[in-house]
């Protein structure tokens, strides 16, 4: 019986101390400004970037206008090693990067060569094969060229090759 009066008054305690919890020091949150609580979250809506799917934005945030990505958000993508990650996350710098939104790509895995002909299929919108028996062709040289003027203006790419990690 002891031991049960002991348990429910830690309970009881913990439950008190949960209560009155605080994470930082600002004032708790103010109701009545409802207003401009929803103007900052539809900005946040208006301005989400694109996950470069229309239906993966629907999915994600049926009240975005376009996009699905919102300043602040975590968006988790997971996969085994070949699953895709690199080919969403390229098409998602890719579709944001044509937006005019700056992109900042860190990747350890594949080298640069792959990489950047990854980059560049998803934009010229032909697979490797295609690209390869196509590149010196000058007219796609020309939009290579063009691609390259957007690549340098709004993405900076960092690899980190690193032995081990994975």
């Amino acid at each position: 019986r002891r031991d049960i009066d002991e348990a429910s008054r830690a309970a009881e305690e913990m439950v008190d101390k949960i209560k009155h919890a605080r994470v930082d020091t600002r004032p708790s949150v103010n109701w009545r400004d409802w207003r401009n609580m929803l103007t900052l979250r539809q900005a946040d809506y208006d301005n989400a970037l694109t996950f470069g799917c229309t239906l993966f934005d629907r999915l994600l945030l049926s009240a975005g206008k376009g996009g699905s990505l919102v300043r602040g958000d975590t968006t988790l993508l997971l996969a085994a090693t070949g699953g895709g990650k690199t080919s969403v996350s390229f098409t998602i710098a890719a579709a944001n990067m044509i937006r005019q939104h700056p992109v900042l790509i860190v990747t350890h895995e594949q080298t640069e060569p792959e990489l950047w002909q990854k980059m560049l299929c998803i934009l010229m919108r032909l697979s490797a094969e295609e690209l390869m028996n196509a590149w010196q062709n000058p007219e796609v040289a020309e939009k290579l060229d063009m691609w390259s003027e957007w690549l340098s203006r709004y993405v900076e790419f960092v690899h980190l090759p690193e032995d081990g990690v994975t």
